[in-house]
């Protein structure tokens, strides 16, 4: 768990704006286009195996990789942690991922909670597994990735709004049919 508290400002669009644009466009502006990337990102709150049931339903329809945050309910600031929810054929892959870069400037990636595997989006804006960092790197490379998550996260608050159109729903999970 990690807190994104942004002094009064919901961390969940600015990390659901932010995360998507460390990992394609790491030197690219606050407002750099994702448009082609096949990562989705998603923010939760409430309990973690609702938030995923319904994202798993979507990545198995869709064939897209999400990342979702989840968070425990809509006034708190602390993010229970990043899930990547991956289709893998006739299966969905789940899995706790950590935000990881190797120095300044790196382009974020994000490394599974068990260090087994590491996502990255190639140039044309495609998820793609690549080799995970060496052991002695993970905890300084996660302590950047989240350092440069909340940096770029302050660059696109004003005050306490978000300045980038952006857009919330909400689902009733009791009625989204799990598979």
């Amino acid at each position: 768990m990690i807190d994104l508290n942004l002094g009064g400002a919901c961390p969940r669009r600015p990390l659901t704006y932010v995360l998507t644009r460390a990992m394609w466009h790491p030197r690219g502006p606050a407002d750099a286009s994702i448009e082609g990337c096949e990562l989705g990102v998603g923010a939760s709150n409430g309990e973690l195996g609702e938030g995923i049931n319904v994202m798993a339903d979507v990545v198995f329809r869709t064939k897209t990789p999400w990342v979702l945050a989840n968070f425990a309910d809509d006034v708190t600031t602390r993010c229970d942690g990043l899930f990547m929810i991956k289709p893998m054929g006739d299966e969905v892959l789940i899995g706790l991922v950590e935000p990881y870069v190797l120095r300044k400037g790196s382009p974020l990636i994000l490394v599974g909670g068990d260090r087994s595997r590491a996502f990255s989006i190639d140039a044309a804006g495609k998820l793609i597994e690549c080799p995970v960092p060496p052991t002695s790197q993970i905890t300084a490379g996660v302590d950047r990735g989240w350092a440069e998550i909340r940096r770029r996260m302050a660059d696109v608050i004003e005050g306490t709004a978000f300045r980038y159109p952006s857009w919330t729903f909400c689902v009733d999970v009791k009625h989204v049919p799990v598979f």
